[in-house]
């Protein structure tokens, strides 16, 4: 009886107002967080200057690693500098990682400008941006998704910056080393780790996982694991997740660090310019506000920026280090002219397609089949709906000549009903006519669809004004190159064949809906045409911002920082995040962003450990020299002193002997008794 009061209960209990319900939940928490960090971990005086050895600014998948790891040494001070506060209980839900972003507690809240090419279905062709304010970063927001990227992508980074370093053999003991799996493949040593802080795993909610395996096997695909030698393949969706709940780089590293004494954070400290000492390029220290305060802090080491794709070249642009006739545009004067920053941004455009209808009881209807049962579930033992991440599937194919270094990616979403929740927040009435006629019961599925390999549009990131609290203008300038299209088009029809004329999905009449995205009626239905005004329409990032700060060889004018991570013409500045990424990797870049902060923490202990060497070094050779020298003043002083006393005995016993046998040699004798 209690079962099927609490089951009509939460029957009567609309999304909308569980949503509200949520979003109130998530609002409490975050004030709470504030006003608790406020309280117990406050300003310092006014006019102090604290001093660290290393100054982290950006709690995110890249920053939150970089400072745990620089603390692991105790002899070192290291300030982790944060805008946000700490997750969000809702961020570690994985079923409401849609409703995550749109919380400004815990979401920069940014947008691109209006787009020329595309987004013609969302308000003024802007699309949102969610990007992670908070300790862990966009790794609280993000849908989990956890793999790698394809070894050609890590070895055009090498080729691009001319170190091997960054070749995908050099990396992957780095990988490895992240990674606690327990996913869907083997635990094979040569390309997973089973000790690293990131759990990977395999969901054990996931609708319809089989068919989509199957559906790829029909098609001629091989069922291979994506982190070994990655190739076109369909597989099931492996997440950063622990016991059906997230596990990012907060519950990884950040926990555990934050214990630490020579560690300080500061939640809700924005960094609004990096301060160069004199004409020598030297970062010296942070501008910050916290509180309403300014504050500023030094490095006696280095400053480390990972404020992500846009907040890091932002953060140069504020600084003077940036393309001089940008920063003079705006009011600022150029200090380091870099023309690289802010150029070269590459994001994964994506169009979620669908829905396909269903004929079966098959996907999952959140009306119908998030039950109160589904919540016991989670709570008890982490499993059900709530643990899933409403990503059943993964899907690489090539729409080129290369079937080893895929271009297109799917997500599968086998999700039914009658609203649009999964396209985004659409004009007014899109979804209303594109849905017409079917009912909210219907099952369905759809697939998110991107351009994963090396995108051939750029964008920019500028700054608005010199105002440091104004949100920077981001134009990611999809759609820009023909090729980019071209290869998005072979994609959706490559879907349809694969959801309308596989076995798999046929015997449940997958079907594309018949009607017609409103503003593309004038196209003949499933013609290139018709694919490609969808596209237009239908169009978002896919929520990874790269390249904004490449990493480059010195013969690359473009290039912000070089191998090491190091800023161009700036001593004691280097950038660990996203932003130097010189090609965006072919899948989900969180796995790829963690990569860079083990990479970053590598090389400033590499570089600081040989300095620290040298000078161990220099002193030993001292000791030795002086040492040698002694020792040799006193062994000659020692052969000398022998020789003289050998040389005396010689003379008394010659002495006494012609003393003895010849009384007549008297001079001789005389002689050696001198």
């Amino acid at each position: 009886m209690d079962s099927l009061l609490i089951n009509a209960l939460w029957n009567n209990i609309s999304p909308s107002l569980l949503y509200t319900v949520i979003a109130n939940i998530t609002l409490h928490q975050a004030t709470k967080n504030f006003e608790l960090d406020k309280k117990f971990n406050p300003n310092p005086a006014l006019g102090f200057e604290a001093e660290y050895d290393y100054i982290v600014v950006g709690a995110g998948s890249a920053g939150g690693i970089v400072a745990s790891r620089l603390s692991e040494n105790e002899n070192v001070f290291v300030l982790l500098l944060e805008a946000g506060g700490d997750p969000l209980g809702i961020n570690d839900i994985p079923f409401l990682w849609l409703d995550n972003v749109g919380h400004p507690d815990s979401d920069w809240m940014l947008e691109t400008v209006p787009q020329k090419n595309c987004a013609l279905a969302y308000p003024n062709n802007i699309i949102a941006q969610p990007r992670g304010k908070s300790l862990g970063g966009t790794s609280n927001l993000n849908a989990m998704a956890f793999w790698r990227g394809n070894p050609n992508d890590f070895n055009t980074w090498a080729n691009l910056t001319q170190d091997e370093e960054w070749s995908h053999e050099k990396l992957l003991p780095y990988f490895k080393n992240l990674e606690n799996y327990d996913g869907s493949f083997a635990k094979s040593p040569k390309y997973h780790g089973e000790l690293g802080p990131i759990h990977v795993t395999r969901q054990t909610f996931h609708p319809l996982k089989t068919e989509w395996i199957t559906a790829g096997i029909e098609m001629g695909f091989p069922y291979e694991d994506p982190d070994a030698i990655q190739t076109s393949t369909f597989v099931p969706v492996d997440v950063s997740g622990l016991d059906g709940k997230r596990w990012e780089v907060y519950h990884g590293f950040l926990e555990k660090a934050l214990q630490k004494k020579n560690l300080d954070v500061l939640r809700y400290a924005e960094v609004t310019k990096i301060n160069l000492s004199g004409d020598a390029g030297r970062a010296e220290s942070v501008t910050y506000t916290r509180f309403g305060q300014v504050f500023t802090a030094k490095a006696k080491r280095e400053i480390v920026i990972s404020a992500g794709t846009y907040n890091s070249p932002k953060l140069l642009l504020l600084s003077g280090i940036g393309p001089s006739e940008h920063l003079r545009s705006v009011g600022i004067e150029p200090k380091i002219n870099l023309p690289g920053v802010g150029s070269n941004y590459i994001d994964h455009v994506v169009s979620t397609i669908g829905p396909f209808l269903l004929n079966d009881s098959v996907s999952f209807i959140q009306k119908r089949d998030l039950t109160a049962q589904s919540v016991i579930d989670y709570v008890t033992n982490g499993t059900g709906p709530l643990s899933w991440n409403l990503l059943q599937g993964n899907g690489l194919i090539s729409t080129h000549d290369e079937p080893d270094w895929p271009d297109i990616i799917y997500h599968h979403m086998p999700i039914g009903g009658n609203n649009c929740k999964v396209l985004g927040p659409l004009s007014e009435g899109i979804c209303d006519k594109y849905m017409q006629n079917v009912g909210e019961n219907q099952d369905a599925m759809w697939a998110i669809m991107f351009l994963g390999r090396d995108p051939k549009s750029r964008g920019t990131v500028k700054l608005r004004s010199n105002n440091p609290f104004d949100a920077p203008l981001i134009d990611p300038n999809l759609f820009s190159e023909r090729e980019d299209v071209k290869a998005m088009v072979d994609g959706f029809k490559f879907l349809v064949k694969l959801f309308e004329e596989t076995d798999a999905f046929r015997k449940y009449n997958s079907t594309l809906i018949q009607n017609k995205f409103p503003g593309c009626e004038s196209h003949e239905a499933k013609s290139d045409a018709y694919y490609e005004c969808y596209l237009r329409h239908v169009t978002r990032t896919m929520y990874h911002p790269s390249s904004t700060c490449k990493m480059g060889a010195s013969s690359d004018p473009m290039a912000v920082v070089d191998s090491n991570l190091k800023v161009r013409g700036v001593s004691n500045l280097r950038i660990a995040d996203a932003s130097v990424m010189p090609i965006i990797v072919n899948v989900n870049i969180n796995a790829a962003t963690m990569l860079i902060g083990e990479k970053a923490f590598y090389l400033i202990t590499k570089d600081w450990e040989m300095d620290s060497s040298a000078m161990r070094r220099y002193i030993m050779y001292s000791w030795a020299v002086l040492s040698f020298a002694m020792i040799s003043t006193l062994v000659l002083f020692l052969v000398d002193y022998k020789r003289k006393f050998l040389f005396n005995k010689f003379k008394q016993y010659f002495a006494k002997y012609y003393e003895r046998s010849d009384p007549s040699k008297s001079d001789v004798v005389d002689a050696l008794k001198v």
